[in-house]
């Protein structure tokens, strides 16, 4: 699931990340703006689960008046 900002043309995704010390994957909000870089976007924190992490995704998205891609 991808949203894109209309105004900037960044994409907004979740992406995760393998935990070793847990042995399980986190989800987190990132972004990806127009000259390709990857940055999380700030005051999102590390999900347990894709579930929550797409939560957080749709929240923002609504928030900030993001289309979806």
């Amino acid at each position: 699931m991808q949203y894109r900002d209309p105004k900037t043309d960044d994409v907004y995704m979740i992406w995760d990340r393998w935990v070793k010390s847990k042995s399980h994957r986190s989800w987190r909000v990132y972004y990806k703006c127009a000259g390709h870089c990857v940055r999380v976007v700030p005051g999102t924190v590390w999900r347990d689960t894709e579930q929550e992490a797409e939560a957080d995704l749709v929240k923002l998205a609504k928030e900030r008046g993001l289309k979806k891609d």
